[in-house]
């Protein structure tokens, strides 16, 4: 258990690290509301963007207690933020497999103009695929045979019995 949380507190701490550099690269651009509270660098703390930090860790708290007080609310959320990851990632793949393979520039790693097409449409389908599935609900009702109505249909005039499919004498 404890080798868990201390996996967990690292991702944690992975993440705040890109989170709050991302953040700090938008307010320094101008690109998000209080832009100009969040751009100063702390000379005092080593060079780093300490207010961009603590806004990163304080709006995680928040996403966090969603958990706590709705959990409805906490998956769609999450499920949101899986699906939106899954899109960011796929729209600059999709993009340059339809529209920029003549404009492409290779980098330092690059599969080759036999490979690097198809790998990147698996790329594509497995992000669609993941989008697919982060839109379906963990859990939710488990319906039996019991409470669900079952009403005559039309083409159940030849019996008693209540049918789906047509009775056939």
């Amino acid at each position: 258990m404890s080798l868990l949380f201390i996996v967990q507190f690292l991702m944690g701490l992975s993440i705040l690290v890109a989170a709050s550099r991302q953040s700090w690269a938008f307010s320094r651009d101008g690109a998000l509301p209080f832009s100009r509270f969040f751009r100063p660098i702390s000379k005092r703390f080593g060079y780093i963007p300490l207010r961009t930090i603590w806004g990163c860790v304080f709006l995680a708290a928040i996403l966090g207690l969603l958990a706590l007080i709705a959990p409805a609310a906490a998956q769609a959320l999450f499920s949101l933020a899986v699906a939106g990851n899954n899109l960011a990632w796929g729209i600059p793949i999709l993009a340059r497999v339809v529209w920029g393979q003549k404009k492409f520039k290779p980098g330092p790693f690059y599969t080759g103009d036999r490979w690097s097409v198809p790998i990147a449409w698996i790329a594509i389908v497995f992000l669609s695929f993941g989008i697919l599935l982060s839109m379906f609900p963990v859990g939710g009702p488990n319906p039996t045979r019991e409470p669900i109505p079952i009403y005559p249909t039309p083409f159940a005039h030849h019996t008693h019995k209540t049918s789906v499919l047509p009775c056939h004498h």
